[in-house]
């Protein structure tokens, strides 16, 4: 999904994070990133929940590095 974003394929890397988010939502970044795109298409709403969905799992989160994703 972060390639297609870089490539500004949004539509497609929305695809692949809606169905990765539904699939494993445990995945901080894939809320990340998401939340990322939704704001990008101002999809704001949508991109809050994404963003609240990553906080809760970044708070909860044993590790350093996706913790560090809090900062971002």
């Amino acid at each position: 999904a972060r390639v297609l974003v870089d490539l500004q394929r949004t539509a497609d890397a929305m695809r692949q994070l809606e169905a990765l988010t539904a699939a494993k939502p445990d995945l901080a970044d894939a809320w990340l990133l998401k939340a990322s795109v939704e704001v990008q298409d101002n999809k704001l709403a949508a991109a809050t929940t994404s963003l609240q969905n990553h906080m809760r799992l970044a708070r909860e989160a044993a590790d350093e590095r996706t913790q560090r994703g809090l900062t971002q």
